[in-house]
């Protein structure tokens, strides 16, 4: 029997046990692949995350010395040390070790993600203080009387709608506020809507000029 015979047979001996070990870790699936065109063939074991590929785990075959190897980072003298497999069953077992501690880094990285992501967005909050609105009714100082509206649509059923508007300041920061509440006709049920449009004093003459424009694409139909 040549050399890469029996690297063929250990192969087909790995590749009947991966089905079993990637059980063993719930959705993800261990995956073999064989380069025999360098000096030293190489077995090397992958998986798929998010449609990337993760190699994990190489194994080496030496033809001359007809021995199956790899390395492993050794935390003792904290280098990568050989280790020298001699039968299938160290082969399997180092297989699952390695897939577990890429695993273990996977998770980490991810909650390193979470967490810099929480932070970023805390960071975007602090910047944008008001991209979402959290009134206080208690700080509102209201500067226009109520605006009261009935509409009524013919689609949909006929719905009708009963909208108030008004206009105030929030007392905390000097933003002009928008108040919009909204109550319908849902399934014979009154559901009320409300909510808050919160702007800088730089921007209302912009908010102006842009509902201006509503109006007069209006007039122009």
């Amino acid at each position: 029997m040549s050399n890469l015979e029996w690297l063929s047979r250990i192969e087909q001996a790995i590749s009947i046990s991966l089905p079993e070990v990637s059980a063993k870790f719930d959705d993800y699936e261990i995956r073999l692949t064989v380069n025999t065109t360098k000096k030293h063939p190489s077995l090397s074991f992958y998986t798929e995350i998010d449609t990337k590929i993760f190699e994990f785990c190489t194994i080496y075959f030496d033809p001359v010395n007809q021995e199956l190897y790899s390395y492993y980072w050794n935390e003792d003298f904290e280098l990568n040390s050989k280790i020298l497999f001699t039968e299938l069953e160290e082969i399997i077992d180092f297989i699952y070790d390695a897939f577990f501690d890429f695993l273990d880094h996977v998770e980490e990285d991810d909650e390193n993600e979470q967490v810099e992501s929480s932070e970023e967005n805390e960071e975007l909050e602090e910047e944008f203080p008001y991209s979402e609105i959290d009134v206080i009714e208690e700080n509102i100082q209201w500067i226009s009387n109520d605006k009261h509206l009935e509409i009524e649509q013919n689609w949909n059923g006929g719905d009708h709608f009963t909208i108030l508007l008004k206009l105030g300041v929030n007392t905390e920061n000097g933003d002009g506020l928008l108040y919009r509440s909204v109550i319908f006709e849902e399934d014979e049920n009154e559901v009320q809507e409300t909510n808050f449009f919160s702007f800088k004093e730089e921007e209302a003459e912009y908010v102006i000029d842009l509902l201006n424009d509503y109006i007069r694409y209006l007039e122009k139909e």
